[in-house]
């Protein structure tokens, strides 16, 4: 897990590395007893490991993208007019997925705070933070954290005694879900009615992808086609199972930006599904959720062979994805 802590101007980056343990021989007289119970040490180190490997199939289960989560006491739960204090925001990728074209803005009442800054980008130019996330891999199976601290001090409040002051950030990025599986192809719905068969087409439910859009389930069938072949039909259902909305692939920055109209782009997702590593017809490459669901209608096939066999699918989801957080505070009057 790399964590980067992200101020106005710079950018702090370190890494979490496994400890090695370590047998202190320098000031112990090395006797045979000494070699025996290090050795035996080691069995028991290796004894007690687990062999399992992670693969990232383990890796892309849940349905988290970026966690974003202000930290606790920063800022903290009161404060007196013209403190100084800082709010620090964690941004954790824990989705399979690299979280790209990510832009976070962040804001609070001018007439209570001032904010250093309202939004930064690394080289401190811009008016919004722009930036990639990297996702859980087998060199990183925790995915990356960023870590934003935000300057601030509380102004002088003259109508009341305790003022209530909620700070606000934005999080726009492209994410993508990878959903596998195996189907059943090239099965002949009339010739293999009453004969026993390898596979037989059916729905195939799933779970999680780590991603918060998810594949929920593909329902398989047989067909032929105009051409006479036998081919397979792919019902692909979604859900977004995530906290956020959903806005078209590349469309993030509008969204945090707030700079165009994007009515008509919000709630869609691009589908791509390859079966046997050939990437077969969609009815519709982009399709629109309606309350947090979709279907998709895909088909195709693979060289005919005697009977039915089962061959890989993959399903790749390709969308943005926006969520905001707030947290409160109160600034009381010194007098």
């Amino acid at each position: 897990m790399r964590r980067d802590i992200m101020r106005w101007n710079s950018i702090i980056r370190y890494s979490h590395r496994k400890y090695s343990y370590l047998v202190n021989l320098h000031h112990t007289p090395v006797t045979f007893t000494t070699v025996i119970l290090i050795l035996l040490m080691i069995l028991l180190l290796f004894g007690c490991t687990n062999p399992t490997e992670v693969t990232m199939k383990d890796l892309r289960a849940g349905t988290n993208g970026i966690v974003l989560k202000f930290l606790d006491g920063q800022p903290p739960a009161k404060v007196y007019e013209n403190d100084r204090f800082v709010m620090t925001l964690e941004l954790h990728n824990d989705g399979a997925a690299t979280a790209k074209n990510a832009i976070l803005s962040f804001g609070a009442p001018k007439e209570y705070v001032s904010v250093d800054i309202a939004g930064v980008t690394l080289d401190g130019k811009s008016t919004s933070m722009h930036f990639d996330i990297e996702g859980k891999s087998l060199k990183n199976p925790n995915g990356d954290i960023n870590v934003l601290i935000v300057p601030v001090q509380a102004k002088t409040i003259t109508t009341s005694k305790r003022q209530e002051v909620t700070a606000q950030a934005q999080l726009c990025y492209d994410y993508q879900t990878l959903a596998e599986a195996s189907a059943c192809v090239n099965y002949d719905p009339r010739g293999y009615l009453l004969s026993i068969t390898a596979c037989k087409p059916q729905k195939i439910s799933m779970s999680s992808q780590g991603a918060p859009i998810a594949v929920a389930q593909v329902d398989v069938q047989s067909k032929y086609l105009p051409d006479g072949s036998l081919g397979s039909v792919f019902i692909i259902t979604l859900q977004n199972r995530g906290n956020g909305k959903v806005i078209e692939a590349g469309h993030s920055k509008e969204a945090c930006s707030g700079t165009e109209d994007v009515g008509s782009l919000w709630d869609k997702v691009r589908v791509t599904a390859v079966l046997g590593g050939r990437q077969i017809q969609c009815k519709k490459e982009v399709v629109r959720l309606e309350n947090n669901k979709a279907e998709v209608f895909c088909e195709g096939s693979l060289q005919q062979t005697a009977g039915p066999y089962m061959a890989p699918l993959q399903v790749y989801v390709d969308y943005g994805y926006t969520q905001t957080l707030s947290k409160q505070f109160v600034i009381e009057r010194i007098s």
